[in-house]
């Protein structure tokens, strides 16, 4: 850690990044840079001010290991990189507004205020700054958290070392106190007098009161409110706890359940060879000991006991499947509710997996909002029945086959659908291959897709020394061959192959790579790549290769195009039968490149300039990324075919409509589906597999999905 917490925090934010952020929302660099250097002593100042009372410092304490372990780092580069961008759903921006308002509390608009004051910013722009500043507070805590092994004491002692270097740090003019209604800085001595003392006097009183209502509630029923931004959740207990029972299940291991609970419905249901089972939707159990924390889909540490029990019933029987669904009442903004039971549901899912269930047992994680309500909205108790999450457990625990139109089914069943750019995160590490089981096959057939150009990048964290590009090449191809072994698939490595492995209703894979960084200047590479399997090659990627191919259409310029080096890899490329993917190349290097090439190209994944959806943020973010439609033209009329992504699609009509504007311009002939999505879970090394945005996974491309990608596109 660079010397101080508030130099170490601030050490993230390169200048690269800075430059990044600033485009993305629309503001001066240097404004950009003078909000960042103002929130993060803000928000460290409203930590350091916290701890020093002991339950805000053990929430403070459980958060930082919680942001140490969401990979600030990885979603960080996602969004400086446009991958995701300023969406509601992106990981980055969840958490850290999240994180905000744990932080900073009813204080977060007012520091959101005065960072947009000090810096000259929007208040938009001010709110994701303080949301991102917040995240990196907390996730540089939590690693000197892990690398010093601190307790809750530990930290708050470590932590009230860095008072002075925190306030040093404070720029001039930023009206840190009034912000966050403080008197003073932490580790300062508070003003006595008169009006202090009678402030101790009303503490005492208030405290006096808060004594005598908590002694009457101990004898009392005691009630949980939980309040979310779109419900309410109120849970009332009394001191009578409802009996208990022990279970053993089919394995031996033994767990205790409440009696006509969750856990032993669904145990009586497993266990019982006569139980019926609803062939259209499904069997439901609804959880009931699930709690999420005041605004947000963070799961409470008191909700792991029965998940732990689910994941122990799971163990126990291995051919169950089940889906997880997310559901809300109606009040609020219908699309707010959506989003939140989906990200819910999503949370439960990857809660469960990380406490040890089965991926492939795990079909799914939707959020229906307001749907199905069970209970009646206009009552309080109705509306209490309606949040809830549940379990769907049936044949194939499956909505996106059962839901499918026999008509659309056929049309999926005899087209070879592929995914020109699916990004299937792996490790690229030797100590941590071969990674998490991913359910690869399941997500496939599920998606109606014959075959996906399976993906990964190389310089999704900075590249810093020679071969390290390399290494994470053939690592990550490693991990890909052991995860194909697991799914019983393996890669096609020419059309004759992909024709019987769709003939066959084999799910397979084409391999690619994002980026010529792993061959560093050596052409050999290619040669050595191919006999590995890859058969797609993206020549550029964010970042510049140690030995540059060409420019990056949202990087300054900087070779004229494409590189000798680049021309010389088209050309290998071509002699060995790898197909050439010109995304993220500049007009310039594609018009070169067009010039070298002895046969046709791919653009996989953009879309034409001219669509683009209903939100002006990830508009403008994309902007760089899309493509016009003379550039199209160029592109086509040398045989080359363009991929239509899913970004700027807020619906699959759409998604359709923005494939048949680029059919209208080159023909179809020459359109492609290159989604730039993910058909497996997100996974960061060292950070397990992340919570998904909206639109991230391939079968979850839109809210409400009640089908696998293709099945919902070919429906369109």
């Amino acid at each position: 850690m660079p010397g101080t917490l508030i130099n170490a925090a601030q050490a993230v934010f390169t200048n690269t990044i800075i430059a990044k952020f600033a485009s993305l929302l629309g503001e001066q660099e240097s404004n950009t840079q003078k909000a960042i250097h103002a929130a993060i002593p803000m928000v460290l100042t409203s930590v350091l001010y916290k701890v020093g009372y002991q339950q805000d410092a053990a929430r403070i304490c459980e958060l930082s290991k919680h942001a140490a372990g969401n990979d600030f780092f990885g979603h960080l580069h996602e969004l400086s990189v446009n991958e995701g961008g300023l969406t509601a759903g992106s990981a980055l921006l969840t958490k850290g507004s999240e994180y905000a308002r744990t932080i900073l509390t009813n204080r977060t608009d007012n520091v959101t205020k005065e960072i947009s004051r000090f810096a000259g910013i929007a208040a938009s722009s001010a709110a994701f700054i303080t949301g991102i500043a917040c995240f990196a507070v907390l996730d540089t805590i939590g690693r000197q958290i892990a690398n010093s092994s601190l307790d809750i004491n530990g930290m708050t002692a470590w932590l009230a070392t860095q008072r002075s270097s925190n306030i040093s740090a404070i720029p001039a003019g930023l009206q840190v106190k009034e912000a966050l209604g403080i008197t003073h800085y932490p580790g300062e001595k508070a003003t006595t007098g008169p009006r202090t003392s009678l402030y101790i006097i009303l503490a005492l009183i208030a405290i006096a009161v808060i004594i005598f209502v908590c002694y009457k509630s101990c004898y009392n029923t005691r009630t949980e409110t939980i309040t979310t931004t779109t419900d309410t959740i109120t849970r009332t207990t009394t001191p009578t706890q409802p009996d208990t029972t022990r279970a053993i299940l089919p394995n031996g291991q033994s767990i205790t359940l409440y009696k006509g609970d969750t856990e032993e419905k669904l145990v009586s249901f497993l266990s019982d060879p006569s139980a019926k089972i609803d062939g259209k939707n499904g069997n439901w159990f609804n959880f009931t000991r699930i709690s999420f924390d005041r605004n947000s889909a963070n799961l409470l540490l008191e909700s792991d006991k029965q998940l732990k029990n689910i994941v122990a019933i799971l163990n126990a029987f291995p051919k169950a499947e089940i889906k997880i669904s997310g559901y809300t009442d109606n009040v609020g903004d219908s699309a707010v509710n959506a989003r939140l039971s989906q990200q819910r549901a999503e949370n439960v899912q990857a809660k469960l997996k990380d406490l040890g269930a089965n991926a492939k047992q795990l079909k799914g994680a939707k959020g229906y909002g307001p749907a199905f309500p069970l209970g009646d909205n206009g009552t309080e108790e109705g509306r209490a029945l309606n949040r809830r999450i549940a379990i769907n457990h049936g044949p194939e625990a499956g909505w996106a086959t059962q839901e499918v139109d026999p008509r659309v089914a056929r049309i999926v069943a005899n087209t070879i659908g592929v995914d020109t750019h699916n990004h299937i995160d792996t490790l690229l590490t030797t100590a941590e291959i071969p990674g998490p089981d991913i359910d690869l096959a399941g997500e496939m057939k599920r998606s109606g897709l014959s075959a996906i150009c399976m993906t990964f990048a190389l310089d999704y964290q900075k590249l810093q020394k020679p071969g390290e590009a390399y290494e994470r090449f053939m690592n990550g191809l490693s991990a890909m061959d052991q995860q194909l072994k697991n799914n019983g698939m393996k890669r096609v490595l020419n059309l004759a192959d992909l024709r019987t492995a769709h003939n066959n209703h084999q799910p397979t894979v084409i391999q690619s790579v994002e980026g010529g960084h792993f061959l560093e200047g050596h052409l050999e590479r290619v040669e050595e790549a191919y006999n590995k399997g890859l058969r797609h090659l993206g020549l550029l990627h964010d970042s510049d290769a140690s030995t540059p191919l060409g420019d990056v259409y949202t990087n300054t310029p900087q070779w004229g195009g494409l590189t000798a080096f680049g021309a010389n890899v088209i050309k290998e490329c071509n002699r060995l039968g790898i197909l050439v993917d010109l995304a993220h190349a500049n007009l310039e290097t594609v018009t070169a490149a067009l010039k070298v090439a002895a046969h046709p190209v791919i653009i996989s994944h953009t879309g034409l300039n001219t669509q683009l959806g209903q939100n002006p943020n990830m508009a403008r973010m994309m902007q760089p990324r899309l493509i016009s439609k003379e550039q199209a033209k160029i592109v086509a009329d040398a045989g080359g075919v363009i991929g239509v992504w899913t970004h700027l699609a807020d619906t699959p009509l759409e998604y359709a409509q923005n494939v048949r504007a680029l059919v209208d311009v080159i023909g179809v002939d020459h359109v492609c589906m290159g989604t730039d999505t993910k058909l497996t879970p997100s996974y960061r090394p060292g950070g397990g597999q992340n919570q998904a945005r909206v639109g991230e996974r391939t079968n979850q491309a839109w809210q409400n999905q009640s089908s696998g990608f293709y099945y919902t596109v070919k429906k369109r």
